[in-house]
């Protein structure tokens, strides 16, 4: 099957990390004492809470002039550690608070950046890309305290679709596309697919030419969020029916977890 690709219209993804601060926000407030340990993790409730609260707080910070304690190693378990230890406030509402005050003060601090400056904060995140990427860490927290807490807590499919377009190429391995030409379609199950592979090893997304589709993915949102940080394996997802792939090349998903391989966060508990 052909597919022309549609090239995306520039996004900021201002919108969805605020909309996602609130949400993510109300959750937490709501959250009891923050006590309950999230599944999968080290981290209590209040400890996933006040991570979200760093990560935006360690963004503004570094567009005022701080060093990033992720510039010489990107994402790393380690500092997401301390970040966290160095922010003692573990009440649920007031992290609450404080999740809707940095992010609205990140936003601020974003206005006027060229969308194409990379801005230092962890690897090559530009404006849009780190909005996206605080966008897609409250939609993941969101599943944990939500799994563990019992409270509902939705996945906007669409939403999640638009932010992993701009994030994908910040998380994908040079090293595992080395050679590499191939076509995927990825469906977060409610949303319309994402277009983007490699050609000779370069990675493209939505870029407007017309290929033949090689692997289409139909995946969960929940568990595709779960994986991104080492949490819900690929080959557990197939077997769960959690995703799906077909197409001419359908073991192309099992390329996956190298291609664009899980993010080591602090707070994850070993196997």
């Amino acid at each position: 099957m052909t597919s022309t690709i549609q090239a995306a219209a520039p996004r900021t993804a201002e919108r969805e990390m605020l909309e996602m601060s609130r949400r993510f926000a109300a959750l937490l407030r709501g959250s009891g004492d923050g006590t309950a340990r999230v599944p999968g993790m080290r981290w209590t409730v209040a400890e996933v809470g006040a991570h979200v609260v760093q990560s935006a707080v360690n963004a503004r910070e570094v567009l005022a002039g701080a060093r990033s304690p992720y510039l010489e190693v990107g994402f790393d378990a380690a500092v997401d550690e301390r970040l966290v230890a160095a922010l003692p406030e573990r009440d649920p509402a007031r992290l609450a608070t404080l999740v809707e005050t940095e992010c609205d003060a990140l936003a601020e601090a974003l206005v006027g950046r060229s969308e194409d400056e990379v801005l230092g904060v962890i690897v090559d995140l530009t404006p849009a890309s780190l909005r996206a990427i605080l966008a897609l860490d409250h939609m993941l927290h969101g599943t944990q305290i939500a799994a563990a807490t019992g409270r509902p807590f939705e996945v906007p499919a669409q939403m999640m679709r638009d932010c992993a377009a701009l994030v994908l190429p910040s998380l994908a391995s040079t090293a595992a596309a080395r050679g590499l030409t191939a076509t995927f379609s990825l469906r977060f199950r409610g949303a319309c697919p994402l277009l983007y592979g490699w050609e000779d090893g370069r990675l493209w997304i939505e870029d407007g030419r017309e290929r033949r589709i090689d692997c289409f993915v139909s995946a969960d949102p929940r568990a595709f969020l779960l994986n991104g940080i080492g949490l819900y394996p690929v080959w557990k997802a197939a077997l769960t029916g959690k995703l799906v792939s077909y197409g001419r090349r359908p073991w192309l998903s099992l390329k996956l977890p190298a291609l664009i391989p899980a993010v080591p966060h602090g707070g994850v508990a070993a196997n």
